[in-house]
C-alpha cells in the first residue's frame, strides 16, 4: 500500500484484535476451508481463529493473537510466558493443529522468533509469525475491511473540508454524492451527457446522450475497433455485419475474445483504449 492507513502498534487492543480477526476469517474461509473466530481471548485453548477443513471439521490451522505493541523483548520478556501457555494449551487438542500462528502488532526479532520455536518441546507442529508486513497484504486483498475500521478518520478528515457524506456513512450519503458526480458530468461538457450505474458485479455502466442537436458535429465522439474471428464464430460475425449494415434486430454480444482492441476518440474526458471488454450491440446506446 503507497500510503498507509492502519498503524499496528498504535491500535488499541480491541480495534487489533477485531480487524485482525475480520481478516482472517474473510482470508481462510475459502478453498475448502472455514476460519471462525473463538469467543473468550486467553481461556480459549491457545486459539483465537481456528481454520478447520468445511466437510470434515479437522482442524488446519490456529491463529493465536497477542497485543505486543512494543513487542516481547527487553523489558516485556515476561510475556513470553502468555506465549508458551497459549501454545501448550493449543497442543493439548486432540489432534493437535499441525500450523500454529501466532500475531503480532509489531515485527519479531530473530531472537523472539526462536524463542517462540523452542516452546513446541518436541512436538510436530509448525510455528509462524504474522507481523505488520503480512498484515499490510492482507488488507491489500480486503480493502474493504480496512475502510470500514478507518471510517471515523476518514469522516474526520473530510469534515474539515465540508464533505462528510463522501463517507457514505448516513442514509442520504449516497444521494448526495451521485448528485455531486451527475453535475460534475454534466459539467465537462457542453454537448454531451452522461448517466451511469453500478452493476451487480461492481462494473460502472456509463451511457452518453446529446444536449444539443449538433453534439455529433462540434463535439464528435467515435470508436476505433479491431476484431479477429475464429473459423467457430462465422455465424457471430454474420449477425455482426448485418447488425452493421441494418440496424441490430436484436443485441448482438461480442466477447472479450474477438476484441482485440477498443479505443474511444474524442475529446479528453471521453478518450482511452479499453482492454479485455465484452461489446453489445443494440437499439439501445450500451455503456463503453
Amino acid at each position: 500500500m503507497s500510503q498507509r492507513r492502519i498503524i499496528w502498534p498504535k491500535l488499541d487492543e480491541v480495534t487489533f484484535n477485531d480487524l485482525v480477526e475480520s481478516l482472517l476469517v474473510r482470508e481462510f474461509t475459502r478453498d475448502g476451508m472455514i476460519a471462525m473466530a473463538v469467543d473468550g481471548r486467553g481461556g480459549d485453548g491457545g486459539i483465537d481463529v481456528d481454520v478447520r477443513a468445511r466437510r470434515t471439521e479437522q482442524l488446519i490451522h490456529v491463529f493465536q493473537l497477542k497485543y505486543f505493541p512494543e513487542g516481547f523483548s527487553g523489558g516485556h520478556v515476561n510475556r513470553r510466558s502468555q506465549i508458551q501457555g497459549s501454545l501448550l494449551e493449543a497442543l493439548k487438542l486432540t489432534p493437535p493443529p499441525p500450523l500454529w500462528t501466532l500475531v503480532v502488532p509489531r515485527k519479531v526479532t530473530v531472537k523472539e522468533r526462536q524463542a517462540v520455536r523452542k516452546m513446541r518441546k518436541g512436538h510436530p507442529v509448525r510455528i509462524e509469525f504474522m507481523t505488520p508486513p503480512e498484515l499490510d497484504n492482507l488488507l491489500a486483498k480486503h480493502p474493504d475491511i480496512e475502510r470500514r475500521f478507518t471510517i471515523d478518520r476518514e469522516v474526520e478528515i473530510l469534515s474539515v473540508f465540508k464533505r462528510e457524506e463522501a463517507a457514505l456513512v448516513k442514509a442520504g450519503d449516497l444521494r448526495s454524492e451521485l448528485n455531486r458526480m451527475s453535475d460534475r458530468l454534466h459539467g465537462r461538457s457542453e454537448y454531451w451527457g452522461a448517466a451511469f450505474s453500478v452493476g451487480p458485479d461492481g462494473t460502472p455502466v456509463e451511457s452518453f446522450f446529446p444536449k444539443r442537436a449538433d453534439a455529433g458535429e462540434r463535439e464528435p465522439l467515435g470508436l476505433n475497433l479491431t476484431l479477429g474471428f475464429s473459423p467457430d464464430d462465422n455465424d457471430l460475425k454474420k449477425r455482426f455485419e448485418m447488425a452493421l449494415k441494418f440496424g441490430p434486430i436484436e443485441p448482438v454480444k461480442l466477447p472479450a475474445r474477438v476484441i482485440q482492441s477498443l479505443e474511444k476518440v474524442g475529446p479528453e474526458w471521453f478518450s482511452e483504449t479499453l482492454e479485455g471488454i465484452a461489446l453489445q450491440l443494440g437499439r439501445v446506446a450500451k455503456a463503453f
